[in-house]
């Protein structure tokens, strides 16, 4: 028969977190968990960003940035000048003109369907705006998919998690 009674080492590894949290100040949750996890802001969708990149144009108050290569982007995204976007291994930031945003935006259009199962399902593209955790506009969107982690690091700094692949 297996020893029900709790040691001191269960209550140390299991009990004392629980303990620790049940007895916080209520006040006191958020910013916890803030310092655990991080604080996160958002994707949200928008019909207008999605848009502004299928007719090619650029607001100049933005830094654009690629995920994937020049030829066969994955996502374009676009953050807001004060802000840095702190995943430089994932995005590429990018010098664009309306011309050259107009050929990746076509050639994404172009490799989705030759990338889903069927070699011919329409792949939808979607615009969103980035949020940071305040719900405060940080930089805009621009892939086959409108799921993405946003983690704010700092007050200015901005990880953007990419898309892997095609949905």
């Amino acid at each position: 028969m297996p020893d029900t009674k709790l040691t001191r080492r269960h209550f140390i590894a299991y009990g004392l977190s629980g303990a620790m949290l049940v007895a916080m100040p209520r006040v006191s949750h958020a910013g916890f968990f803030d310092h655990l996890f991080g604080k996160h802001g958002k994707l949200k969708q928008s019909p207008g960003v999605k848009s502004k990149f299928e007719t090619y144009r650029l607001e100049p108050d933005l830094d654009y940035y690629i995920a994937g290569s020049e030829q066969w982007p994955v996502a374009i995204v676009a953050m807001d000048k004060s802000y840095t976007l702190g995943s430089k291994k994932t995005w590429k930031k990018v010098d664009l003109n309306a011309k050259k945003l107009k050929t990746m935006v076509d050639r994404m259009n172009h490799l989705g369907p030759l990338l889903s199962e069927n070699k011919t399902r329409t792949v939808q593209f979607y615009g969103c705006d980035i949020l940071d955790d305040r719900g405060n506009r940080v930089g805009i969107w621009y892939s086959a998919t409108r799921r993405g982690v946003v983690k704010m690091k700092g007050d200015n700094n901005v990880r953007l998690y990419a898309p892997r692949g095609w949905c």
